[in-house]
């Protein structure tokens, strides 16, 4: 932490751990700044950014105030999951997956009622390693395909099991350097924050 005029200016790790979160959720804000307004630094000091603290605090604030509220489709696309159902799915069946945030409330819609969540609480449980589809049985109607779970299938999963396997003690940061450059398709760091996840908490076999 530095001061300057009487303002604490925080890190991205510092802030993270000041409002626990964590910090690849604070790398997707950042790289979504053009979206949400996010904060630009107040200082730099090499590569490292610091951030106003009372500024960044406000806006994080505004960013999840209670309004802020999504339904299955936009959860979905936090997770970056191709399928909105699988979303309603996990809210309606007895035994979601790991983690799954009930949600906060539901509407009433033109195809009957439908779950809502807070943006900040989908976001952290697309931010917790490992995430998973429901297990067989689990609201799911009998015939339906089944993912075990996310990302199941995907080439990029295949590739960072293997970057993984050949890089073992390297960052995140480091991993996803490398990621991108073997990828044949593109995907955000966030998105393969996610896929690194799951690759850590899952093999092939499952």
């Amino acid at each position: 932490m530095k001061t300057r005029d009487g303002r604490r200016l925080l890190t991205r790790r510092e802030l993270a751990d000041e409002h626990g979160l964590s910090v690849p959720t604070l790398e997707r804000l950042w790289a979504k700044r053009d979206d949400n307004d996010h904060p630009e630094p107040a200082e730099k000091d090499g590569r490292t950014l610091y951030w106003d603290a009372a500024e960044w605090a406000a806006w994080h604030a505004k960013l999840n105030a209670p309004a802020d509220e999504i339904g299955p489709a936009e959860f979905a696309r936090i997770l970056d999951h191709k399928h909105t159902k699988w979303v309603s799915e996990a809210a309606r069946s007895s035994t979601p997956p790991q983690g799954f945030p009930v949600p906060d409330r539901w509407e009433e819609g033109p195809r009957g009622r439908r779950p809502i969540w807070q943006r900040a609480r989908a976001q952290q449980y697309a931010d917790t390693p490992g995430l998973r589809a429901p297990r067989a049985g689990a609201g799911r109607p009998a015939g339906r395909s089944r993912v075990p779970y996310l990302y199941a299938g995907d080439e990029r999963l295949t590739l960072a099991r293997q970057v993984l396997a050949e890089h073992p003690d390297e960052s995140n940061a480091q991993l996803i350097d490398r990621l991108e450059q073997l990828a044949d398709t593109t995907a955000s760091r966030s998105t393969w924050t996610k896929i690194l996840a799951t690759a850590r908490h899952t093999t092939e076999e499952e």
